[in-house]
């Protein structure tokens, strides 16, 4: 898996079909920033929680599966966005 670094983020396309795509996210320049203040909690609520909406406002039929964030300590960030219906 090849992966994509750009602007602090690193990103490895996990998977991508018709009805999914994920991705792992192994660098996060937001991450980095937050955890570093002491203030993880904080930037999950900024940076991370909204992604959710806004799958969701995007399509009401996708919606964001997520388990894991650098933010809260995780290794990885893993997203995966599915097509429902």
């Amino acid at each position: 898996v090849d992966t994509l670094v750009a602007d602090g983020v690193a990103v490895a396309i996990v998977e991508d079909t018709d009805r999914a795509i994920e991705i792992k996210v192994t660098e996060c320049l937001w991450a980095k920033a937050y955890r570093g203040a002491n203030a993880a909690d904080l930037g999950y609520y900024l940076s991370c929680y909204p992604d959710f909406p806004s799958a969701t406002a995007y399509n009401p039929k996708l919606k964001l599966i997520r388990t894991k964030t650098l933010m809260q300590g995780d290794e990885y960030c893993n997203h995966r966005w599915v097509w429902e219906g």
